[in-house]
């Protein structure tokens, strides 16, 4: 489904069930936020690749280059009504051509989740429920 990245590219690959039917991935950096209801390409830097509506995705963004200057955030954002964010639903990291961690979300009523952060390059980690994506 994918073809190779660079080793500079960074990919989130959403995926989740049936339930909630519209999960929306956001990659946030200071100069641009990618997401179907904002900007879904930056040239040089980031793009959505596929936005998922009913439910499944695969639902991708890609960042071109992982620039150590910047701070990038991952989130995901239930777009649904009335349904919560299940742990059926996961994020693929890929960095370095490689699969670097599927990360399971939390069952959570939560809006969104903040899946993770990338300062001076090196990920870290979040996987939290928060109000909603910034």
């Amino acid at each position: 489904m994918s073809k190779g990245l660079p080793l500079e590219s960074a990919r989130f690959v959403l995926q989740w069930g049936d339930e909630p039917q519209d999960l929306d991935l956001h990659l946030l950096s200071p100069n641009f936020h990618i997401s179907f209801r904002h900007k879904k390409h930056v040239p040089q830097k980031a793009r959505l690749d596929r936005d998922s509506l009913r439910g499944h995705g695969p639902e991708t963004i890609t960042l071109q280059k992982v620039s150590t200057s910047e701070k990038y955030e991952v989130y995901v954002d239930n777009f649904s009504v009335g349904e919560d964010i299940n742990n059926e639903a996961t994020v693929a990291v890929y960095m370095n051509n490689k699969l670097d961690r599927v990360v399971r979300l939390p069952d959570t009523a939560y809006k969104a989740v903040k899946i993770l952060a990338i300062e001076k390059g090196q990920i870290s980690y979040i996987n939290k429920p928060v109000k909603r994506v910034k």
